[in-house]
């Protein structure tokens, strides 16, 4: 997974064409990113940049740009679009479902 600020997220999907850019917004301090972050580990991956952005600051305007409501979110860009969206559920996170989610949206995009 590639670490990325936030304020270079925006520039990585637009020079990214060839395969989906999958981004993980997420927090140091978030439990359910943690345990996120662990899933990811030792889940299968489809073929696709995944990125990391952090987010330990509620000032930081990845927030509004992104639309984020929840963390941990996963957006998928695919040319340089939005085509897939998983937001935490509050008390829950995100769990191994909705990663094989991200997973079989990914194959759809292949």
């Amino acid at each position: 997974m590639i670490l990325l600020e936030s304020k270079k997220l925006e520039r990585f999907i637009r020079q990214n064409h060839e395969k989906p850019v999958v981004a993980l917004f997420h927090a140091e301090w978030c439990v359910y990113c943690k345990k996120l972050l662990v899933l990811l580990e030792k889940s299968e991956k489809k073929d696709a940049f995944w990125v990391s952005v952090i987010l330990n600051s509620f000032d930081d305007e990845t927030w509004e740009k992104y639309r984020i409501k929840t963390i941990p979110t996963i957006i998928i860009f695919y040319c340089g679009h939005e085509v897939h969206r998983r937001e935490a559920k509050p008390g829950e996170g995100l769990r191994e479902e909705d990663l094989a989610t991200v997973n079989l949206k990914l194959e759809n995009l292949a």
